[in-house]
C-alpha cells in the first residue's frame, strides 16, 4: 500500500530480474502466534511451492516480515513484557522453520531477509508516551538482532543469506532526510494531502503503516548496493 511502485518492484528492475511477490498484505509470520486474517508467511511459501517453484540457482528468496507482528505483540494490552518478548521469539523461530522448509522443500540457497524499520517512528504511534515509544524501541532492537542471528545462522548451512538492515537506513532518513529528497518524516501523506502535494509527496509515510513510493525507492538503492557488495 503506497502511491507508487514498491522496493521490490524498483529492485527487480535495478537488477533486470523478473519478480514473483506472494507476499499479503497485513501478514503475520504465523497466525497460531499472532492472528490475522490474511495468509501467513507459511501459507504463502505453500502457495509458492504449489503454483510457481522456480529455479532455486537462480534465485532469490526475499522475506520481509514483522511489522504486523510486533505491532500486534506491543499493543496487546493482556500481555506482559515478558509474554511480548516470547511471542517475538516465537515469530523469529518461525521465519527459521520457513527458510529451511524453503531450502530442503525447493532447494532455496540465496535469500535476502529484511530487518524490521523503527515502526515506532509510525504516524501510527505518533501520539505514543516516550515511555511506550521506548518499550517498542527494545522489542523492535530485540527482533532485529535475533533476526541478523538467523541470517547469519543460515548462511553457514550451504546458503548465501543476506540480511537488510531496515532500522539504519530509517534512522537515516529519519535524521537527515534532506539528504534523501525528503520534507516530512512526522506525518502521513495520505492523510495531509493538501501539503503532500505542495512539497510534490516528498514524504517519508505515505499512510499510517506504510512508506510513500518515494521511501521504497530509497529502500531499493540501498537494498541493490548491499547485494552488489555481498
Amino acid at each position: 500500500m503506497t502511491n507508487g511502485p514498491t522496493w521490490a518492484e524498483y529492485l527487480s528492475k535495478l537488477m533486470g530480474v523478473d519478480l514473483y511477490d506472494y507476499a499479503y498484505s497485513g501478514a503475520t509470520e504465523d497466525n497460531a502466534n499472532v492472528p490475522r486474517s490474511a495468509p501467513d508467511v507459511g501459507q504463502q511459501i505453500q502457495n509458492y511451492q504449489t503454483h510457481s517453484p522456480l529455479n532455486p540457482t537462480s534465485t532469490l528468496y526475499v522475506l520481509w516480515i514483522g511489522t504486523n507482528d510486533i505491532h500486534d505483540i506491543f499493543v496487546d494490552t493482556s500481555t506482559d513484557d515478558t509474554t511480548k518478548y516470547q511471542k517475538m521469539q516465537r515469530v523469529v523461530s518461525g521465519i527459521r522453520s520457513d527458510m529451511i522448509n524453503l531450502s530442503s522443500v525447493s532447494g532455496a540457497s540465496q535469500f535476502l531477509i529484511m530487518g524490521l524499520a523503527p515502526i515506532d517512528h509510525l504516524p501510527l504511534f505518533g501520539g505514543a508516551s516516550p515511555a511506550d515509544r521506548d518499550r517498542l524501541t527494545q522489542l523492535i532492537l530485540e527482533y532485529n538482532a535475533q533476526l541478523q542471528a538467523l541470517t547469519k545462522e543460515l548462511g553457514q548451512q550451504r546458503t548465501s543469506a543476506v540480511f537488510f538492515d531496515s532500522y539504519s537506513l530509517f534512522q537515516a532518513l529519519l535524521s537527515s532526510p534532506g539528504e534523501y529528497n525528503i520534507a516530512d518524516t512526522v506525518h502521513a501523506c495520505k492523510t495531509d494531502q493538501s501539503r503532500c502535494q505542495s512539497v510534490q509527496g516528498r514524504y517519508l509515510w505515505w499512510d499510517d503503516w506504510h512508506p510513500t513510493t518515494l521511501t521504497h525507492r530509497v529502500i531499493a538503492e540501498d537494498v541493490y548496493s548491499i547485494l552488489n557488495a555481498a
